[in-house]
């Protein structure tokens, strides 16, 4: 099975980010991650909950 991290947003410099990272399995002991994509806006302080093949994004701070 393969196995991914993902950073879907955050903060980057005090400032809330839209980015997408991914690390895969191979990387996890070297901590290498690679840009991925982008959110529809920026999130900062909610939580990403995986349902089947999608990804929802809960509470936090950022537009919708």
């Amino acid at each position: 099975m393969l196995k991914l991290k993902f950073n879907l947003g955050g903060q980057i410099h005090n400032a809330a980010s839209n980015m997408v990272a991914k690390m895969s399995q191979n990387s996890f002991d070297k901590n290498i991650w690679k840009k991925a994509g982008h959110l529809l806006s920026r999130r900062t302080g909610h939580r990403s909950i995986v349902l089947g093949n999608k990804i929802f994004h809960i509470g936090g701070y950022g537009t919708q």
